[in-house]
């Protein structure tokens, strides 16, 4: 399940995970394509751009970082992650706005990274924006609601210093897990 990212990571093929009849293939992320997918999430208030670059260089190749690509272009992006015993965390859902309604998005989710949580008899849970698609499809699901993250943005005046960002609130649950990425790769 863990390992490094090679230093030739991008200049190898990537797997292929699934291909479609119209052209639409699911496949494994890159570091490129993290890229595009941050710059996506960044567009809706997502405090760090450069998250992927952690869970990337910790998983092994492949292992839960699917891209949706069509005619050569990245349009959509979800990941999967083992986070526990029989427990998943998926994130990074996203379809390209140019490409929605054409069901690359629930292709990419429903017949590949959930079909890879329910060959292992597993549960996933989904990390959803509010106002998103994501969000807004979890309960027709059958998703429940486990925790809510708050977002901030402005100036803290009360830590004796100025901090002028974004301030999160966040579980203990996450924090740890995210400890563990950075601890992994150093």
């Amino acid at each position: 399940m863990w390992g490094r990212m090679s230093e030739d990571y991008d200049n190898m093929k990537p797997e292929v995970f699934k291909t479609y009849d119209d052209g639409y293939i699911v496949r494994a992320m890159t570091s490129s394509d993290a890229k595009i997918v941050q710059k996506w999430y960044a567009g809706m208030g997502a405090i760090s751009q450069y998250d992927l670059d952690v869970p990337l260089r910790v998983f092994t190749r492949g292992q839960g970082f699917y891209i949706g690509e069509y005619e050569g272009t990245v349009v959509s992006s979800c990941v999967r992650l083992p986070w526990g015993n029989g427990v998943y965390y998926g994130s990074y859902y996203y379809v390209h706005e140019d490409y929605r309604g054409k069901g690359f998005g629930t292709r990419l989710r429903d017949q590949v990274a959930y079909g890879h949580v329910l060959k292992a008899n597993g549960k996933l849970c989904v990390d959803a924006v509010e106002g998103s698609v994501a969000k807004k499809n979890t309960s027709k699901y059958g998703y429940v609601e486990a925790f809510v993250t708050r977002r901030y943005c402005g100036v803290a005046k009360d830590f004796g210093v100025k901090y002028n960002g974004i301030l999160a609130e966040v579980s203990s649950g996450l924090l740890i897990f995210f400890q563990l990425c950075y601890l992994l790769i150093y």
